[in-house]
């Protein structure tokens, strides 16, 4: 694995991992969607993070081409969106960039209201 800092032009893989205190999603969860909970709950696992109760997801790609999301199961949300009339704008987004464009938008609102309680680390590989 190599570590670097600044511009990585030749990356093999990439991750991340996003980690909010439940203070700060239950807090942002209010302020938004349905459809968001929904994606929140399945997007996230419990972690216990230096003492603090978390919520933590995370994402990797490979350069050719496989993630985490191809074994992501959407059924549920197309159903919930089906249910609430939401349709996907398939010319600006895939579902898989929808969904990762909502839970960025959680954590943003996390971090208004708790701006030390989202944790983000980086790394290509």
């Amino acid at each position: 694995m190599k570590i670097r800092n600044g511009f990585v032009s030749n990356s093999s893989s990439s991750s991340f991992v996003v980690m909010v205190t439940k203070r700060a999603s239950e807090a942002a969860l209010e302020q938004l969607d349905e459809i968001t909970r929904l994606i929140v709950d399945k997007s996230y696992s419990n972690v216990t993070f230096a003492g603090l109760n978390c919520l933590k997801r995370s994402s990797w790609h490979t350069m050719s081409g496989y993630s985490n999301w191809d074994d992501f199961n959407t059924k549920d949300i197309e159903k919930k969106m089906e249910e609430l009339n939401i349709e996907l704008d398939e010319g600006k987004w895939s579902m898989t960039e929808w969904i990762e464009e909502i839970l960025g938008g959680h954590e943003a609102k996390a971090k208004e209201f708790f701006p030390d309680d989202v944790f983000t680390h980086h790394v290509d590989m």
